[in-house]
């Protein structure tokens, strides 16, 4: 009912009670998420109506549902990425104020999710051990969960496994310390989600529990909440060889409601269907959507993702349409310091291994040689269009061959498109 909000407001203004009417607009705010001006606007005003805290939210219903991810709830807009961690770390003054903390650590959890997809892990670390001590004292066990999957996923990214285990660790001992959580369907979901997303990064699925390696293809079980999961089931399928079915359900998935489908999850797609795509041998397709992840990762230096798998998007990185557009954004990824190493010792991409990691791009000569050459023109006449000799042009031809790890002419119509 399009007006439906408006309806309950009136009723609810009719019957004279500031607080209800207060405690409506806390919920009322959820309607707007994930659009955080919206949502602190319907904060302030239950502010000036709340005299207690409210009595629906509660730590016993975990804030926003248990989903442990803020970067992943609230990320919307590409290019605004730091700046909406302002605007979240505002609206949770006014809400913790209002609830007794029952957002407490949200705001540090998605500044450090931000500052680990940008590289910069130490201060990424700091926000998250803020994080687990702020909702620690609040009993607010969505962000306690948050800063164990931060800490792991820096510790995965350093190759820390002694971080790991020690963040491992964390989750378990809080899962045991929210009595209120303890045995229940939800405490277990949460817990088991944090620790199979942990283990998708680990490429160890089979190690997580057997509900998150359901079919990866069921969308009807897919929400903000859970989409973590559908990354594990997906990862499953990767690390099966199963490509196709992977590839059909991610781009499934993107056509659903888009408030499902955050900038960085969009991201994240955007990434695994050019590998999923490069690893079936369809390198033009890989192009178009590695095309869209460096634009959406290039605005925010969201780079952490794409740097884990550089050596095999190389391939990609030197065909023109990529390389004259994402020129700098690839130069950055390339000196991101990330020491992620478990998709290649998965061999998750295994005909994708040989792709060596090129020490330079080719020259503005080879790159022009190998065009005409990938147009159809012979040696001699790409040696009479460019006035050198025919030797030249099979020396060109020879060095650009190698540095993308081709062995004839006709491949070199996909790789220069």
């Amino acid at each position: 009912m399009k007006n439906a909000p408006t309806t309950y407001c009136a009723v609810i203004e009719q019957l004279d009670d500031p607080r209800l009417l207060g405690e409506w607009h806390l919920v009322n705010a959820l309607d707007s998420f994930p659009n955080l001006d919206a949502m602190t606007e319907e904060y302030r005003k239950a502010e000036k109506l709340m005299t207690s805290p409210s009595i629906i939210f509660i730590k016993e219903e975990p804030f926003l549902f248990g989903c442990a991810s803020m970067w992943y709830l609230f990320y919307s807009e590409p290019g605004e990425m730091l700046a909406t961690a302002d605007k979240l770390a505002e609206a949770m003054k006014i809400y913790n104020r209002l609830t007794n903390g029952h957002g407490a650590g949200a705001a540090e959890i998605y500044r450090g999710e931000a500052y680990s997809v940008q590289g910069r892990f130490e201060e990424s670390d700091i926000q998250a051990y803020q994080a687990a001590f702020l909702s620690e004292q609040s009993g607010n066990a969505t962000a306690t969960y948050g800063a164990a999957l931060l800490l792991g996923i820096n510790a995965i990214y350093r190759s820390d496994m002694v971080g790991l285990q020690r963040a491992i660790d964390y989750l378990e001992n809080k899962a045991q310390s929210y009595a209120f959580l303890r045995g229940k369907t939800l405490g277990t979901y949460m817990v088991e989600t944090v620790r199979g997303y942990l283990l998708g990064l680990m490429m160890e699925t089979g190690r997580s529990a057997l509900w998150t390696q359901g079919e990866a293809d069921s969308l009807t079980d897919l929400t903000f909440t859970n989409f973590m999961i559908k990354t594990c089931r997906i990862t499953d399928l990767l690390l099966k060889k199963e490509y196709k079915q992977a590839i059909a359900s991610v781009e499934a998935a993107l056509q659903m409601d888009p408030r499902l489908i955050s900038t960085s999850t969009r991201n994240f797609m955007y990434c695994g269907l050019a590998l999923g795509y490069m690893a079936i041998g369809r390198l033009i397709k890989a192009a178009e959507y590695l095309d869209k992840s460096l634009t959406l990762a290039g605005q925010d230096k969201n780079y952490t993702f794409l740097a884990c798998f550089r050596n095999y998007f190389q391939v990609l990185f030197i065909m023109p349409r990529i390389a004259s557009k994402h020129a700098q954004t690839i130069r950055e990824i390339k000196a991101l310091d990330i020491r992620y190493t478990r998709a290649d010792e998965s061999h998750i991409f295994a005909m994708l291994e040989e792709v060596p990691e090129l020490s330079e791009e080719l020259t503005a000569r080879e790159r022009e040689v190998a065009e005409l050459a990938a147009k159809g023109l012979r040696n001699s006449e790409i040696a009479e269009t460019l006035c050198i000799s025919e030797n030249t042009v099979k020396h060109h031809l020879k060095i650009a061959f190698q540095k993308m790890n081709i062995d004839r002419r006709s491949k070199l119509i996909d790789m220069l498109r």
